[in-house]
């Protein structure tokens, strides 16, 4: 094999792990709490990092969970954010629990 698509190869597997463990590391582990459900996590398309979680919650129950999952991960929480994907260019505005990064 050519050596540089044996190091493409390489590069590409170990990145692969990574994205994994971020991924797991969001979704498990201390990160949430059971009564927290994520509905949908959105990521910035460059740095893969998250820029909006949406929050499975209807917005009449007690929020207080959620609102401490915001704070843990450092954002900005909102009971009635819009929950379309950031620089979406068509999306309905729905209403829904969100955290903004």
């Amino acid at each position: 094999m050519n050596r540089k698509l044996i190091l493409v190869l390489v590069v590409v597997a170990v990145l692969e792990v990574a994205a994994f463990l971020v991924f797991t590391e969001w979704f498990q582990g201390e990160s949430y709490s059971t009564s927290v459900v994520v509905k949908r996590i959105y990521r910035d398309s460059v740095l893969g990092s998250v820029t909006k979680v949406v929050y499975d919650a209807t917005g009449s129950e007690d929020l207080s969970a959620y609102r401490a999952d915001c704070a843990r991960h450092g954002g900005f929480f909102e009971e009635c954010g819009n929950i379309c994907q950031p620089g979406a260019t068509a999306c309905v505005e729905v209403c829904g629990v969100t955290c903004t990064f």
